[in-house]
């Protein structure tokens, strides 16, 4: 008698597990061709800029500043790179402070 089964298995992809995530030896080949390009592998600076730039209230900037701590964190920025970030918050904090001084007079 032969057993039909329902739910087959599905095939074996390369690079991804049974349960659909990235195995380590792909994860590993990712990275080692993000640094022989000398590509970056999380977001751009350029897209941090574009994010904290759209902030208009001061606790919208504690927040951008929270999640890119983190990233800088998870992708181990250099430490020039981590003052360059300070720096333009702390510029982005001045004209938040500044607008507000304007529209309450």
């Amino acid at each position: 008698m032969k057993v039909v089964e329902l739910f087959p298995k599905p095939k074996r992809v390369i690079g991804w597990d049974e349960h659909g995530r990235r195995t380590a030896h792909s994860l590993k080949q990712d990275q080692a061709w993000h640094d022989k390009h000398g590509l970056e592998k999380g977001p751009s600076w350029d897209e941090m800029q574009a994010d904290i730039w759209t902030c208009t209230f001061p606790y919208e900037l504690r927040r951008r500043r929270w999640y890119w701590s983190n990233v800088a964190e998870r992708d181990k920025w250099p430490q020039h790179h981590i003052e360059l970030a300070l720096d333009e918050f702390d510029k982005a904090e001045k004209a938040i402070e500044a607008w507000s001084a304007y529209q309450t007079d």
